[in-house]
């Protein structure tokens, strides 16, 4: 398994040097390689799948999936701060199930508020109700079978739309939606529709970081 780390030109060249820091800070036994996904950036000491200087995220995911097998990776987006130790005992468990199980599409890493696991898998995880599940399909921090993003994202949706019809979508996909109990990965989510989060600029300045908005 990889992880790999989506962003814009605009923001790419600005967010790396933060995100990489505390990825490394609060990951430091990280055993996965990371890979990035920009429009054109190529990013310092980072493989880097340039995907075209116009494509829109739910492009550049399509884009990356067209050119992957069926393994399943880790999704992150470049805004996506590390803020805690990252249980990486959980994530391997995460990706161990999807190996023994072809039936998991994606296993949530973070919990999402206002959805609640249906049946218990086990100690770490339970699974969705995808008929009642609001967030079956959205961008936090996952685990992705490939397959499962080439079928359900539209090229024409941004972000935002990718989770709320691709989540309608994944009702009707087969297979199997799983969730931690306990956030493995949290951050802090840098980026809000328009801008930075204030919380997010407020944790920067509290972290001796700064970052200038572009």
């Amino acid at each position: 398994m990889k992880i790999v780390v989506f962003g814009s030109d605009r923001y790419l060249k600005i967010m790396w040097p933060t995100f990489w820091r505390f990825f490394r800070q609060y990951w430091p036994d990280c055993p996965y390689p990371v890979q990035a996904v920009s429009q054109g950036y190529p990013v310092p000491n980072t493989l880097t799948l340039c995907t075209g200087p116009d494509e829109t995220f739910s492009q550049q995911v399509l884009r990356f999936v067209s050119l992957e097998g069926d393994e399943p990776f880790l999704m992150l987006l470049d805004d996506y701060f590390l803020n805690v130790r990252v249980n990486t005992d959980v994530v391997q468990a995460a990706y161990r199930l999807m190996v023994n199980d072809p039936h998991i599409q994606h296993i949530n890493l973070k919990v999402i508020g206002g959805d609640v696991w249906k049946w218990r898998v086990d100690d770490n995880f339970g699974e969705f109700d995808k008929a009642e599940c609001n967030w079956l399909f959205q961008n936090q921090a996952g685990i992705w079978r490939p397959k499962l993003l080439r079928d359900v994202t539209r090229p024409e949706e941004d972000g935002w739309r990718m989770e709320t019809q691709g989540s309608k979508r994944a009702r009707d996909y087969p297979g199997r939606f799983l969730t931690v109990y306990e956030d493995a990965i949290n951050y802090v989510n840098y980026m809000g529709r328009g801008g930075p989060r204030q919380e997010g600029l407020d944790w920067l300045k509290q972290n001796g970081a700064d970052l200038i908005y572009p």
